[in-house]
């Protein structure tokens, strides 16, 4: 008993610190452009990391939100490759390389540091929470939450709850109805969408981009996780937000992001300038 509560402890620790740091820095990953070598690289170790212990504590999760985040940042790149046909080629080269090289692995290592992951497999771990959560909810918990200390009756899930209530359900779509009802979720859409399709679309610079791409992750990630929680990513959420909102940031160009990151002195004064006409 005491091994499987320490496992228990150990899994939610690396879920925890992965997501509050190891998935924010994912962000930096679309901005690649603003990086210099060095720092590409640490942030491709940084995610290779949370991508094999997310395999070995059998996060599917995690492995979601990491697979998404390689799939938008790659499609940021591609739009803004000015040779498409060697980038896709490049890119089924290294992706069949990569992906023979990481069969070889897992197979070689499926009874031993992988085996958690295939014993979970596709196992529903989701479906009898969010019947215990239909279940209680009442038609004005629905409409208005039940508050911040709001909570559902689902005994059984956690084996140390007493009362058999939980406070926490992990798909926070259904986190937000729980706490503040569909009125909450609503208005969390309401600012959410345009300031994607803003960031995305309306943009000259790769970090508005970005921005956009990033609300549209935590939107996507928000069915397998609990992400409004104050973390780096929930801040990140925001701060993306008002990126997308700022008509003055969305302007500046590409160039002079870059020199800016970059520290090239010649135009720092331009982008501290155009940064300051923002605030």
């Amino acid at each position: 008993m005491s091994s499987q509560q320490d496992s228990v402890l150990s899994r939610e620790m690396f879920e925890y610190f992965a997501r509050t740091l190891a998935v924010p820095c994912f962000f930096l990953l679309m901005i690649y452009s603003y990086q210099s070598g060095k720092k590409k690289f640490f942030l491709i170790f940084i995610f290779l990391l949370t991508v094999f212990f997310a395999l070995v504590r059998a996060r599917r999760g995690l492995l979601f939100m990491c697979g998404l985040t390689v799939l938008f940042a790659y499609l940021l790149y591609f739009i803004q490759s000015r040779q498409k046909l060697f980038v896709i080629i490049l890119s089924i080269v290294l992706g069949g390389v990569l992906i023979l090289f990481g069969f070889e692995i897992f197979m070689a290592n499926k009874n031993g540091v992988f085996s958690y992951i295939i014993d979970r497999g596709l196992e529903d771990t989701r479906t009898g929470v969010e019947l215990c959560f239909y279940k209680d909810m009442e038609s004005i918990d629905w409409l208005i939450g039940k508050g911040m200390d709001g909570a559902y009756f689902c005994p059984g899930i956690t084996p140390d709850a007493i009362t058999g209530y939980r406070t926490t359900i992990e798909t926070d779509y259904l986190q937000l109805i729980l706490k503040g009802g569909i009125i909450s979720l609503l208005l969390f859409l309401l600012i959410t969408i345009p300031a994607i399709f803003k960031g995305i679309f309306y943009s000259n610079n790769s970090l508005s981009k970005a921005a956009g791409i990033w609300i549209l992750l935590i939107l996507l990630n928000m069915y397998p996780a609990t992400l409004n929680t104050f973390t780096m990513q929930f801040i990140l959420l925001w701060i993306s937000v008002g990126i997308c909102y700022s008509k003055s940031f969305r302007e500046i160009p590409e160039q002079v992001l870059v020199d800016y990151f970059k520290g090239r002195e010649d135009l720092r004064g331009m982008a501290e300038d155009i940064k300051n006409q923002t605030l």
